[in-house]
């Protein structure tokens, strides 16, 4: 069994006002490895504690902590959080993969949120089914974890994409094939990031790839937009799709053809709008 920690970093919504990139990452872990990495996580921890007065039980939010340090310095924070990365970068057992939406020039009713949680389903189905993961048996199947900021929409996406998946093919064609996710099972299950290290580590992951692609004025500095390259090592490509640095774009020239899947009117909840922050 394959676990998939999933968090986002940007807007949602189609305006750019907002930001100008909606990215997806998911961090990839085989159950028999799960326990390993995990202790892992737990001596990392431990480490920062003892060097920068962290308590273990403090969330780990790359964002708030690059934006509003507190009583904490700054480049201490960027420091724990470039070596964070690193220590990632060391665990062969993980991957990750990454799915980023370009919004401009999207019209004002694209559903980036929709399209962007297909994709990362699709990837991660794909990638199960290669058989080319860490730990892989030849029959895995793969859970979805996320935090619980988005549990309504997201359950719905991946319902509707075990009947019916709209995936793109990576070639520049509108064309559209039926593909339903045959390795994923169950609804994605919800978890407080303040109690998981894994989404945890999943939200820096998503924080650095934004930063690479749009970095605020602290990461904009000493070369910090490019701590997404420390992951490098395990960052998952696909065997039939040459992703730019590990990163699956949608609808950009040259890279991967537009992957549409608006959902049937049922599956939206009433009073749920996509785009909407939260």
């Amino acid at each position: 069994m394959y676990l998939i920690y999933v968090d986002a970093n940007g807007d949602p919504g189609a305006n750019t006002a907002a930001s100008r990139y909606f990215v997806l990452t998911g961090l990839i872990v085989h159950e028999s490895f799960w326990r390993e990495c995990l202790h892992r996580l737990v001596v990392f921890r431990k480490g920062v504690k003892d060097k920068y007065g962290l308590p273990l039980r403090l969330e780990l939010h790359a964002g708030d902590m690059v934006r509003k340090p507190g009583s904490f310095r700054r480049d201490d924070l960027v420091s724990m959080l470039h070596a964070l990365a690193k220590e990632l970068a060391d665990m062969e057992e993980l991957r990750i993969i990454n799915v980023a939406v370009d919004k401009q020039n999207k019209g004002k009713d694209y559903k980036v949120f929709t399209v962007a949680w297909n994709a990362i389903l699709q990837r991660f189905d794909e990638a199960i089914a290669s058989g080319s993961l860490p730990g892989s048996t030849g029959s895995d199947k793969g859970m979805v974890f996320s935090d619980q900021t988005d549990s309504l929409p997201v359950t719905q996406i991946m319902r509707y994409s075990h009947i019916y998946n709209l995936a793109a093919e990576a070639a520049n064609t509108a064309r559209r094939q039926r593909t339903m996710l045959s390795k994923l099972i169950e609804d994605p299950s919800f978890r407080d990031s303040r109690h998981s290290y894994y989404v945890q580590d999943t939200d820096l992951a998503a924080f650095l790839l934004y930063e690479r692609l749009s970095p605020n004025r602290h990461m904009n500095k000493k070369g910090r937009r490019n701590y997404f390259n420390l992951l490098a090592p395990i960052l998952y490509y696909p065997l039939d799709i040459a992703d730019v640095d590990g990163i699956t774009w949608i609808q950009q020239e040259g890279r991967i053809a537009d992957v549409r899947c608006a959902l049937p009117r049922r599956f939206y909840t009433p009073g749920y709008t996509e785009g909407q922050t939260h």
